[in-house]
């Protein structure tokens, strides 16, 4: 099965930013592309608030391949090669100055045609939009947070999986909690899932659709640390996962949230031969990707 034709190639995308000095700053765009899809457009971020819109192009840093399959599989990702899966990670870079205007809550957003025709769970062939929100007036001056890792997109079905988009502030130190939201395909424009699926059950895990059962049953999400933790057992089965990180400030002795950043990502649930895991282990597909090359 190829996971994207056409125009349906975005499988994730993240905004951060950092104030540089003043009311400059510099941002990073992250786009994650499906290599069997057209390639990303360099469409620009918006940046808008009440009294403002205004886009900004930025300018393209890198694109590496992170699929993941080791040298030692004697096998190209679908990037450069002919293998199935192929992963791309395509990194935008500019900056912008925050106008002298009473507006406090600014947004910074992205959208692209389209997600994945493969997505079996809602959400196939629609537009794919992320933002980042902050507000300048309870925290002037803010940096955001970044992510520590790039998204899980491969998961071998059958096994126990913890994985995780925890962030860090390095800059502010503020407080981040996390929470499981609905992916969007515009601006307050959810998508929508079929079935009994949601941001909560956004796949089949075993004990679905209880996502309370005790593991390795259920569907378990940690909102301090960002911990997810499951059993997919449905091989072939595609469904996105978004997630808002919350950052909060102490201001006057009470802690107050100053602005968000969300991760929306496309996971692809594929049959591993290695797949028996007696433990949760951190889902890293590597050796698992090499061993499904194999009969």
């Amino acid at each position: 099965m190829l996971l994207g034709v056409k125009a349906t190639h975005v499988m994730s995308a993240e905004i951060t930013y950092k104030h540089i000095v003043n009311d400059s700053y510099s941002v990073i765009l992250k786009v994650y592309r499906d290599c069997n899809g057209i390639q990303v457009s360099n469409s620009p971020i918006r940046i808008k608030s009440g009294c403002s819109l205004k886009s900004v192009y930025l300018n393209p840093v890198s694109v590496i391949d992170v699929t993941r399959i080791p040298a030692g599989c004697g096998i190209n990702s679908r990037c450069s090669g002919s293998y199935k899966y192929g992963i791309e990670e395509h990194t935008f870079s500019g900056g912008f100055k925050l106008p002298n205007d009473t507006c406090c809550n600014y947004t910074l957003s992205w959208e692209q045609c389209c997600r994945n025709s493969a997505i079996t769970t809602g959400a196939a062939d629609q537009n794919y939009y992320i933002e980042t929100k902050f507000n300048k007036c309870l925290a002037p001056y803010n940096s955001s947070p970044s992510f520590v890792d790039i998204p899980t997109f491969l998961i071998g079905v059958g096994a126990n999986h913890n994985i995780s988009n925890a962030a860090i502030d390095t800059i502010d130190n503020d407080l981040l909690t996390y929470e499981l939201i609905k992916p969007f395909s515009a601006s307050g424009t959810a998508i929508s899932y079929s079935g009994s699926f949601s941001p909560y059950r956004p796949l089949t895990f075993f004990g679905f659709p209880n996502a309370g059962l005790a593991l390795p049953q259920g569907f378990h999400f940690d909102s301090l640390t960002a911990n997810i933790s499951f059993r997919p057992i449905i091989a072939n089965q595609v469904t996105v996962m978004a997630q808002r990180v919350n950052e909060w400030r102490k201001i006057n002795g009470v802690y107050t949230k100053i602005g968000e950043v969300i991760r929306d990502v496309q996971v692809i649930i594929y049959k591993d031969s290695l797949n028996s895991a007696p433990e949760f282990i951190k889902s890293d597909p590597k050796i698992a990707l090499c061993s499904e090359l194999k009969p």
